[in-house]
């Protein structure tokens, strides 16, 4: 049974379109300061004592991701603070790329590569947007408290969302991946200073239970700080002795991806995996961290073949008392909801407000919250649909469309980045003929044709961090998918 209760359902209506700049100096020249009532909104939804940063992790945080990248978000990949082993880790915490991300909070601005935490905040969408992930965390002066590791792709599944840079069963090319990575006994002999002062730990994959450095790692934080509390996101389809035996000596908590409770659905989308033993491990998880009262989350990824299971995803999981958590998917583009047209957008929106469901214990609460969270960003997806959505003829040329991708970047950079046309036209023209490159390589005039119809119809923010962050490898294994 659907409902729409006003004090369940919180829902943001701000008249709000228009953003101002900040006039104090800043490391990001330019970056917009979040409009105050925007910011009090979303200050309100979060504890009282965790309100003086839009985010915590730059003070908070320190990720180590494929590559030797070392950042302080999963989520931010245009600004890293070193690169391992050429990067200290103690160098890299303390250092001056570190500093100036944290200058840009420190001023109520989101820092460069923050795309999607904007977003989610500008679009009212406060219960999903990723910041608040780390509003738990208590206060820190020297030390990070949460350490995120991502060392390697080593993953057993081909999720119809993911790409090779994610996953090494995808590519075949990246199976080796594993074997040579950075990251080396001198990585683990580093982490040791900081072992005492952490909170937490949060180990993704690939999938972390094939990942052999892990154990390893966690070996080393129960002896040194055995109160950590260690977070496995796992796809669920791994559970073996080895896995049992650790759990035995330490402070673990499981995150599952489920995206679909219907059989079908998740084989289709978790390709590879076995829904059935994928549930008896749930049973597992679940069981271990009741029993230890440790806790499991469930994590969905909201995709354009799932989309009319979310509430019953949600009603699923409020009967087990599970916490679940939307991770929004912007490609492959034929996936993302976000890029749905806008009658599919509404009747969605529209399906969604028909089946709410009942919340009563706190969980439940939390996870009615961050699903009319989603729903607030669909509205806002609905509301500037026109303006975001740029639609041009299918038999326009290769070098017609080229054109006007052009003009989209430099748009980007001239009138958001308040660059000059002459600086303008050269940032633009290094995405440019990075992409040129990408496509030579393809060798293809018809993927050239549909890859630049993608490229003008992603939202500007995706394109420039794509082209300006991700090696040629990575991007490749994006528009593999995207143009299949």
């Amino acid at each position: 049974m659907g409902f729409s209760n006003p004090i369940i359902l919180y829902k943001y209506n701000f008249n709000i379109k228009k953003i101002y700049f900040c006039s104090l100096e800043n490391i990001n020249e330019g970056k917009e300061m979040i409009d105050k009532q925007i910011l009090n909104a979303y200050n309100r939804t979060r504890p009282f004592f965790r309100r003086r940063y839009l985010c915590y992790a730059p003070f908070k945080v320190i990720r180590f991701a494929y590559d030797g990248i070392i950042q302080v978000c999963c989520l931010n990949n245009l600004e890293t603070i070193g690169t391992y082993p050429e990067t200290p880790i103690l160098e890299a915490w303390t250092g001056e790329k570190a500093k100036a991300i944290r200058t840009s909070f420190i001023n109520n601005k989101f820092s460069e590569g923050c795309f999607e935490c904007e977003k989610q905040v500008q679009g009212a969408n406060f219960s999903n947007v990723k910041t608040k992930l780390y509003d738990f965390l208590p206060s820190s002066k020297k030390f990070p408290l949460l350490m995120e590791f991502m060392l390697t792709n080593n993953c057993n599944l081909n999720c119809i969302m993911c790409n090779g840079h994610f996953s090494s069963s995808i590519d075949e090319s990246s199976n080796n991946r594993g074997a040579s990575m950075p990251y080396d006994q001198n990585f683990v002999a580093q982490l040791e200073p900081f072992i005492p002062h952490l909170k937490s730990a949060s180990f993704i994959g690939g999938e972390p239970f094939m990942i052999n450095l892990y154990y390893e790692i966690w070996e080393r934080m129960i002896k040194i700080n055995p109160k950590i509390r260690i977070n496995i996101s796992t796809n669920g389809t791994i559970l073996n002795e080895r896995i049992k035996s650790i759990f035995r000596k330490g402070n673990f908590e499981i995150s599952i991806s489920i995206d679909s409770i219907n059989k079908q659905t998740y084989e289709r989308i978790r390709a590879r995996a076995d829904f059935d033993v994928m549930m008896s491990n749930l049973k597992y998880f679940l069981n271990y961290c009741n029993s230890n009262r440790r806790q499991l989350s469930v994590w969905v990824c909201p995709l354009t073949i799932n989309r009319y299971e979310l509430p019953e995803i949600f009603e699923y999981f409020n009967k087990l008392d599970i916490p679940v958590f939307l991770n929004n998917v912007y490609h492959p583009f034929n996936l993302a909801i976000r890029y749905m047209k806008k009658n599919e957008l509404v009747d969605l929106k529209s399906f969604y407000l028909s089946n709410m469901f009942y919340a009563k214990s706190k969980t439940q609460k939390n996870n009615l919250t961050r699903f009319s969270g989603f729903i607030n960003e669909l509205d806002t997806w609905i509301t500037h649909y026109d303006e975001n959505q740029d639609f041009f003829p299918s038999d326009l040329t290769n070098v017609e469309l080229k054109k006007e991708l052009f003009k989209k970047i430099h748009s980007y950079y001239h009138l958001k980045k308040k660059l000059s046309i002459k600086e303008s036209d050269v940032a633009t023209k290094i995405i440019i003929e990075k992409f040129d490159r990408l496509m030579v390589i393809i060798n293809d005039e018809k993927s050239y044709n549909k890859a630049l119809h993608l490229m003008l119809r992603y939202d500007i923010d995706i394109i420039i961090e794509v082209l300006t962050s991700k090696s040629e490898t990575h991007i490749l294994n994006y528009l593999k998918r995207d143009l299949l």
